[in-house]
């Protein structure tokens, strides 16, 4: 069942223009960006063959929803593919499955994702082009769901997978 909608249908209450907003004090997304959906070749659809099965993928908190991206799955063992995010929505108990656009990342297991404002920044891991450990970072702008190739200016993270990692004062700190 395909379901067709927008990044603002997607994002909800993120996206309103705050007429009736509780936050007074806060500005909108709506005040800060411009959205121009021509622009944007963005699908999404509801299926639940892509959430059962997956292992070694990351997941984001983002404002009401979890982000889920990237792994593997287990029968038989392969990458799931790269340009697919997954967003739950624990309000509806629904999942939605975007494509993402941008330079992606190659199909990846073991990362660490960490979120700093509307950026959710996937670091290290195995990949799948190189079929190894990897110390590369993307980002993925989620309010239009295009990846971005990060590369490190000075000390780059050390290759590893299945790590750990913690925001702090827009840091990543990755153990």
């Amino acid at each position: 069942v395909y379901t067709v909608t927008t990044v603002m249908d997607l994002l909800g209450d993120y996206l309103e223009d705050g007429d009736s907003s509780d936050d007074d004090d806060e500005d909108t997304i709506q005040d800060n960006i411009s959205y121009d959906s021509t622009k944007l070749n963005i699908r999404f659809w509801v299926s639940e063959k892509y959430v059962n099965g997956r292992s070694g993928h990351v997941s984001v908190p983002f404002k009401d929803q979890v982000i889920v991206w990237g792994g593997s799955d287990r029968n038989p063992y392969r990458f799931l593919p790269p340009e697919e995010v997954l967003v739950f929505s624990p309000e509806s108990s629904s999942w939605t499955c975007c494509v993402a656009g941008g330079d992606v990342p190659p199909g990846r297991s073991g990362s660490v994702a960490a979120l700093v404002g509307d950026i959710m920044f996937v670091i290290c891991g195995f990949d799948e082009d190189i079929s190894d450990r990897s110390n590369r970072v993307w980002s993925l702008d989620l309010r239009r769901m295009v990846w971005t190739r990060i590369l490190a200016s000075g000390d780059s993270p050390l290759k590893c997978d299945k790590g750990s990692c913690w925001t702090y004062a827009e840091k990543i700190y990755i153990f």
